[in-house]
């Protein structure tokens, strides 16, 4: 991997040993799940990508995403990487902070590998980096997830086996090899994620290669990141998302788009606005009411092909088998706001399709066609922003919650 001078990895070396605390195993006594494990509650964001594509993510995703984006970017440029291709991903980092309301800093000079400590101090560095940016905003776990990308990826890029031929140096590269994993086993503690113990986990192969002195291949590298990814997917287990509801009437190109819906306008939705308003008026039976909308293997049949449906069978029964997951607006939330969608529109892509979350365009081409799909809010009253589910659907004379349908079908 890295082979800097001695000179400039002793430089660096100093200065992880000013910022970093050395304990002996910062894991050994990793707090158990009912100490420590919460879902934070979520934003949604919309993320619109320099080639017109748009992005529905929760702030939690995105600032680990940006994280991410800007680290390989950098660590890339710093290894040589051409210009054009950094370009690219810095305009897609600019997207991803324009969605979390967050002017990005000019990124520092990179001209070679020396100069990979500048690009961490920028991404996770105690001040004016982009970690300390989202931290001012009291959201410790945006910093911490950006913060957290940005140790893993560092530590692929500086990580060096150590070289026995030459003892001083070896000795260097061995005590900057250790604060690499301290960096790491630190972020991984305060990460901001749900579960210290899944990340912890997740990371251990990884910190297990960088202490044994092996060589580091690029597929642990990714495979470790993903494995993250999938456990920030997962954490959600319920289907609320804390975040913005749009606006009614967007215009989508040529066409004003109107989903919000009046619930006296047909049957059917009278009947979806009465299904939604029991967790309002019943708040205490949140979770039996959530649990007689749970989806049937029959339900996922109807609604999806043949290909999907056993795996949303098992992600439902997974999720509604939580204890944690319910429907449960806050107190002050007494507004119902429904909108809608048909199956039709979403296979064909319409422009209604473009109004709701783009998870919907991962599922469309296994939905079966002649079904309608709500989407409901909690809403403080005057309030254009509450919280947001998505999924419901009537299926013969029974109604079904599907939450993140486009998460449920990809369940491995």
């Amino acid at each position: 991997m890295l082979r800097q001078p001695l000179l400039h990895r002793f430089a660096t070396f100093v200065s992880l040993c000013a910022t970093t605390i050395c304990t002996a195993d910062l894991w050994a006594q990793v707090p158990t799940p009912t100490d420590t494990d919460t879902v934070p509650n979520v934003q949604s964001v919309m993320v619109n990508l320099p080639d017109g594509r748009k992005i529905e993510a929760t702030d939690r995703m995105a600032s680990w995403q940006l994280g991410k984006t800007l680290s390989l970017a950098l660590a890339l440029k710093a290894r040589g990487g051409d210009d054009a291709s950094f370009q690219e991903s810095l305009a897609q980092a600019k997207a991803i902070a324009a969605a979390l309301k967050l002017e990005l800093p000019e990124p520092p000079e990179i001209n070679s590998i020396a100069d990979v400590w500048k690009a961490k101090d920028y991404l996770a560095g105690k001040q004016k980096s982009i970690a300390a940016l989202l931290q001012a905003r009291e959201r410790p776990d945006l910093a911490g997830l950006t913060r957290l990308a940005t140790e893993v990826i560092f530590a692929g890029t500086i990580y060096s086996p150590i070289n026995n031929d030459d003892p001083e140096d070896s000795k260097i590269q061995s005590q900057i090899n250790k604060q690499l994993v301290n960096q790491i086993k630190i972020s991984s503690m305060r990460s901001g994620f749900a579960s210290t113990q899944e990340v912890v986990s997740a990371l251990g192969p990884f910190v297990k290669l960088l202490e044994s002195n092996d060589s580091l291949d690029t597929d642990a590298l990714l495979n470790t990141l993903h494995q993250l990814e999938t456990i920030l997917n997962n954490e959600q287990h319920g289907a609320s998302v804390d975040g913005e509801t749009p606006k009614p009437n967007r215009d989508n190109g040529n066409h004003q788009v109107n989903v919000d819906i009046d619930p006296t306008s047909n049957p059917l939705d009278a009947e979806a606005e009465k299904i939604v308003r029991q967790f309002v008026e019943n708040r205490t039976a949140a979770r039996e009411l959530t649990l007689k909308l749970k989806p049937t293997s029959s339900a996922c049949a109807a609604l999806l092909d043949a290909a999907t449906a056993n795996a949303a069978t098992a992600a439902y029964e997974e999720m509604f088998g939580d204890p944690s997951t319910e429907v449960t607006p806050r107190e002050s939330q007494t507004v119902v706001r429904l909108r809608r969608i048909t199956t039709d529109d979403l296979i064909a892509n319409a422009p209604a399709a473009k109004e709701f979350p783009g998870g919907y365009a991962q599922v469309a081409p296994h939905l079966k066609p002649g079904f309608v799909i709500y989407q409901f809010s909690f809403l403080e009253p005057g309030a254009e922003y509450g919280l947001r589910f998505d999924g419901l659907v009537k299926i013969e004379d029974q109604w079904y919650l599907f939450p993140k349908l486009w998460r449920a079908v990809s369940r491995p």
